[in-house]
């Protein structure tokens, strides 16, 4: 009788106590792995000039999820060119026990960003509803992908109070394995999305800081390798490298527009290619750009006589027409007829240090997935 009791009541206990148990000590183990990798990931951002801090790492999430949570965590790089500190909230980096190939980066919260360039300086500060970073890893521990989300977003510029803003905004960076191999094959998808997005003053916007609608995807055609932007581009440029719009969409002040198109670099690393643009309120917005004297009043002058028997009335009252733009020999072409200079892009002037090495395949160094620690 004992022993179908100990048999019927006890053994089931002790293996529950021994798969709890168990359990328990695998995820203790994951989430030192995971600690670990952070940390390690912080040492090696300080090895390439990053000045990267935390006051603490807290492990928790016990039993379903592994989370390592970094109070008060700081970031920042002080460069010729700009210098720039980050501070934000308690930032949670969190993954499956049993998926290793997903992690989540939660940063909701209060952030605080300060840039300086020359003898500018500016810092933003405010809040985001929802700030959060998925990165997807291949079978080696590299990133395949990086998603990154952001709700209620409003910061403020501290002197003049500039806004930073967006109710939503969607970024995702897609790698192809083994992608740019051959000339055709792409390396890098991008796709962005945001509503209700608030330029600060000390962006260049021409069209106004209030974008209502932006949708964009595009394909990077070739592999960018190399560990300067500048130099990347060239290889990719030799080697026929291009960039498929598949859509660029916007509604951005009193102007709207779908187009697609291909664009590429020549030898000189200016811009060429051709899009195709369904615009609407072309007119009315070079009518505006040439009173704030942002254009040039022959152009706004010529867009009338030359593309006006094109365009059409569209019910929101707009003019509407469809244009073929083309960038060559440092021109802009629309239909034909050359309407403005393209401005020289001086990508060896990009400021370094804005993107840590390996985000976009420049570093063609091998990542290592955080392994687990004791």
């Amino acid at each position: 009788m004992y022993r179908a009791l100990f048999q019927l009541f006890v053994v089931p206990i002790l293996l529950v106590v021994v798969l709890v148990g168990g359990y328990s000590m695998y995820w203790t183990y994951i989430a030192n792995g995971l600690r670990d990798g952070v940390e390690e990931w912080a040492t090696s951002r300080r090895k390439e000039g990053y000045l990267v801090s935390f006051a603490e790492l807290r492990k928790s999430g016990y039993p379903l999820r592994v989370r390592v949570t970094l109070v008060d965590p700081r970031m920042g790089r002080a460069g010729k060119e700009l210098t720039w500190a980050w501070t934000g909230p308690r930032t949670a980096v969190e993954m499956r026990p049993w998926s290793f190939s997903r992690i989540a980066l939660l940063a909701s919260g209060r952030h605080e960003l300060s840039l300086i360039r020359e003898s500018e300086q500016w810092t933003f500060a405010g809040e985001a509803a929802r700030l959060q970073a998925v990165v997807t890893l291949d079978g080696t521990g590299r990133p395949d992908g990086v998603t990154l989300e952001a709700a209620a977003l409003e910061m403020r510029e501290s002197r003049a109070g500039s806004p930073l803003a967006a109710r939503t905004a969607y970024l995702k960076l897609t790698r192809f394995a083994g992608g740019g191999s051959s000339k055709l094959s792409p390396s890098l998808e991008v796709e962005v999305r945001g509503e209700g997005l608030v330029l600060p003053q000390q962006a260049y916007a021409p069209l106004g800081p209030a974008i209502k609608t932006l949708d964009a995807e595009a394909k990077l055609v070739g592999r960018l390798s190399g560990k300067a932007l500048a130099e990347g581009l060239q290889r990719w440029a030799e080697a026929g490298g291009v960039l498929e719009v598949g859509r660029l969409n916007a509604d951005w002040g009193g102007l709207s527009w779908d187009s697609n198109g291909t664009l590429a670099l020549d030898k000189n690393l200016e811009l060429m290619g051709a899009v195709t643009v369904q615009a609407e309120g072309l007119f009315e917005t070079l009518e505006e750009l040439a009173q704030a004297r942002v254009i040039q009043r022959r152009i706004s002058s010529v867009a009338q006589v030359v593309l006006g028997p094109l365009a059409r009335r569209a019910p929101s009252g707009r003019t509407s027409l469809s244009l073929a733009i083309s960038l060559q020999e440092g021109g802009l072409f629309a239909n034909g007829i050359r309407f403005a200079d393209v401005p020289h892009i001086a990508w060896e002037g990009v400021p370094p240090g804005l993107v840590p090495s390996g985000l976009l395949g420049l570093d063609d160094a091998p990542a290592n997935r955080p392994r687990a620690g004791e």
